[in-house]
């Protein structure tokens, strides 16, 4: 106790004897930890930027395709759908690495205004889809149960198509024909851009799947559905959940060929590890090279004599120490010393520096 009040007592009449030096040096040590702690928070945000833009794109989410079978050797599509609407809601249901499920049957057709037209193509969904898509409504509202339920006539454009059909930006509550039966604008979804293979995702309508399959396409067999893993670290037990279910509803036996395909967004995601990664290595890399300063030069020749302060003492005895903690070369291939514990010897030498 009686050392520890000695070296804070030195301490302090160093500091009151050499204001300018002592206010230079607390001035430094503050840029410094600001600096660490900015970059720090740059890089942590520029990170969680970019795995928010990779994720949006879908790098967690599954699709599964009915009507797969094997012909002379190769798997094909035999547009006969084998998966339905139980199907999905047994997934839904028993699949605990599925965090949502959505139905979609597809459909094409003229799509029409009081202001224009314009063709593209109809998804028929379920109330999940948004969240398997993380795809936000800008304006209005989506779907709910109760209108698939229902088979409502209700509809969410994407934003090409709102853009052309009402150039106003009027879209929402207005009334459109899709192969001349009307439905109901509810909502916009929000801008998407272009997909990974050059697809302008804005230029689709959503629709409930029950509304596309009995008043467009009038079939009651759905064409596939898309399930969203509760991570993206999930993504490959989520598919064997889901295709050992599958496998057990539709009763094939072992060696068995499966008839449905699952794929899954494997590119996005190893783009997304990618660059989680080398985010990373480089928000690393700038906390341990920050330039700090070398103590070799405080602490190197130094006189000390029997009648300094008993904390001179203490220094010229951790003076070997002190060195190997500032001088890179004193440590071990591929290994630093971070800069909060280089900051604090500093410190500590400034007092002692101050003393002369």
């Amino acid at each position: 106790m009686l050392k520890f009040l000695t070296i804070l007592r030195v301490g302090m009449k160093a500091i009151a004897r050499n204001k300018l030096r002592s206010t230079l040096t607390a001035l430094g040590i503050i840029i410094g930890v600001a600096c660490v702690i900015a970059m720090i928070a740059v890089g942590g945000g520029a990170q969680a930027a970019v795995q928010a833009q990779i994720n949006s794109l879908g790098s967690n989410f599954l699709m599964i395709f009915p009507g797969v079978a094997t012909q002379s050797g190769a798997r094909i599509f035999t547009g006969q759908s084998t998966i339905t609407e139980d199907d999905v809601a047994a997934v839904r249901t028993e699949c605990p690495a599925v965090a949502y499920v959505s139905p979609s049957v597809r459909s094409a057709g003229q799509i029409v205004s009081s202001n224009g037209n314009w063709g593209t193509a109809v998804q028929g969904v379920g109330v999940e889809w948004p969240f398997v898509r993380s795809w936000n409504v800008e304006k209005g509202s989506f779907f709910g149960d109760s209108e698939v339920r229902s088979a409502a006539k209700v509809a969410v454009l994407g934003a090409t198509v709102a853009n052309a059909l009402f150039p106003d930006g009027n879209a929402v509550d207005q009334m459109i024909r899709i192969k001349n039966i009307p439905f109901k604008v509810i909502g916009v979804l929000e801008t998407k851009g272009g997909s990974t293979m050059g697809q302008d995702q804005d230029d689709t309508v959503i629709a409930p799947y029950t509304s596309v399959m009995k008043l467009l396409k009038r079939t009651t067999k759905i064409d596939m559905f898309m399930a969203s893993a509760v991570s993206r670290d999930a993504v490959a037990e989520a598919q064997t959940q889901i295709e050992a279910l599958l496998r057990q509803r539709h009763r094939l036996q072992p060696g068995q060929d499966s008839d449905f395909m699952i794929r899954s967004q494997q590119e996005i995601a190893q783009t997304a590890d990618q660059t989680s990664r080398q985010m990373s290595a480089l928000h690393r890399a700038g906390c341990r090279d920050l330039p700090v300063p070398r103590l070799e030069a405080a602490v190197a020749d130094r006189a000390f004599s029997d009648r300094d302060p008993p904390c001179l003492r203490v220094l010229r005895r951790d003076r070997d120490l002190l060195r190997v903690l500032s001088c890179p070369e004193g440590l071990t291939p591929g290994s630093h010393r971070s800069p909060p514990l280089r900051v604090v010897v500093c410190c500590q030498l400034s007092v002692f520096e101050a003393q002369d």
